[in-house]
């Protein structure tokens, strides 16, 4: 999967490491561990936005 590359001081193929976004797919979380870390975001964005309404509001 990973792409090879020459050696040219030893004449051997190495394999290079997989990426970040490759080794991402095989992270274990748990289905709750997911829906808190989705929760977290989401409840950010909709105090972002509260404040930002409220600061409307307000001045």
């Amino acid at each position: 999967m990973g792409r090879q590359v020459a050696n040219h001081k030893a004449g051997q193929i190495l394999r290079r490491p997989a990426s970040p976004s490759l080794r991402a797919r095989h992270a274990e979380m748990s289905r709750a561990a997911f829906l808190a870390l989705g929760a977290g975001w989401s409840g950010a964005v909709v105090l972002v936005f509260g404040v930002s309404a409220l600061a409307r509001l307000v001045g």
